[in-house]
């Protein structure tokens, strides 16, 4: 996975993070998605998992840390 930006980053908790993913599938609509993601190394980054809702990509992000 891409390394993604600090802006990008909305929560964090350990080594996983909620990232906002936006995207034009051939239309003016964004589609936005939020990547649960494992920060492995320095620039190696895993997907776990995607959500089409903030509040469920944060709700699995702390299962996965363990809060």
């Amino acid at each position: 996975m891409q390394t993604p930006s600090k802006e990008s980053i909305k929560a964090s908790e350990g080594k996983y993070h909620v990232v906002r993913h936006s995207s034009y599938r051939g239309g003016y609509s964004e589609k936005v998605e939020w990547r649960v993601c494992e920060k492995i190394h320095d620039n190696l980054w895993k997907l776990v998992r995607e959500y089409s809702t903030k509040r469920d990509a944060i709700h699995f992000m702390y299962v996965m840390a363990g809060v």
